[in-house]
């Protein structure tokens, strides 16, 4: 722990390139690390975990400290299909369209529930928690132009943007990565900022190449949208994409063989 006013210095990440981007400069700044948390969704692709793997080697090498996971008590299925709805609002709206009181569905853009639920409300219960004990300066990988992405947070420690600090706009991040022996980020796969490969919001041309690269995953996730669908039916809660779904997607690109 750094000996300044018995503070923790505490850097929460993802497995995207932003989070590798920003630990990698903030060991070359010498900035002081006192520990990193990883919310784990259980949802991450395979060379998401051992990106992490070699990520924590690295960091432990540099600093002596390890990567801290944490996990929601719940899996992103049951928070998908299962969760009791608590809202009476959201209960009486379900029950006007005959949508079941459980279940979050499909993440959409108003109601990202994984990020919140499974990563932001975890590593805010472990500041918390920390809190308790010293203070905390909490530091997130948000680039210079991602003021919008800023949200409440349920902890009270002093919160820091590097990147902001920094007016980066982590537009090198990938490379920076690369040439600093984390090639993830050149993987068609797993080209965008979002890392589980359920999730609605990545890009159409990496669910192509995901589809091709890992036909196992891509089958459960069409067997997982099929229970989303059986449960919710048509309704905006029910769907993967709204123009079309994950089947017609999928038969599109078996009948033009992309990629």
């Amino acid at each position: 722990m750094s000996e300044i006013q018995n503070t923790r210095h505490v850097v929460s990440i993802t497995t995207g390139r932003h989070s590798t981007y920003l630990l990698l400069r903030m060991v070359e700044e010498n900035m002081p690390i006192d520990a990193v948390l990883f919310a784990d969704t259980g949802m991450e692709f395979p060379e998401a975990y051992k990106h992490l793997e070699c990520l924590d080697e690295w960091l432990f090498r540099e600093r002596g400290i390890h990567i801290t996971r944490l996990q929601h008590p719940h899996s992103f299925e049951y928070l998908l299909l299962e969760t009791p709805i608590h809202s009476q609002y959201q209960r009486a709206k379900r029950k006007r369209l005959g949508i079941p009181p459980v279940g979050n569905g499909w993440p959409r853009s108003r109601k990202r529930w994984c990020c919140t639920e499974m990563v932001d409300h975890v590593i805010d219960q472990e500041i918390c928690r920390m809190e308790q004990e010293s203070s905390v300066i909490h530091y997130l990988p948000l680039a210079s132009n991602d003021v919008h992405r800023i949200t409440p947070r349920q902890h009270h420690s002093e919160i820091r943007y590097p990147f902001m600090e920094w007016n980066d706009d982590c537009q090198i991040s990938r490379l920076f990565c690369w040439v600093n022996g984390f090639p993830l980020y050149y993987n068609l796969t797993y080209e965008s900022r979002c890392p589980c490969w359920c999730c609605p919001f990545r890009l159409r041309t990496e669910q192509a190449f995901f589809r091709k690269s890992h036909p196992d995953l891509w089958k459960r996730l069409l067997e997982l949208d099929q229970r989303v669908k059986d449960q919710f039916g048509d309704q905006w809660i029910g769907r993967f994409w709204k123009e079309y779904s994950l089947e017609e997607f999928s038969k599109w690109l078996e009948e033009t063989n992309y990629p």
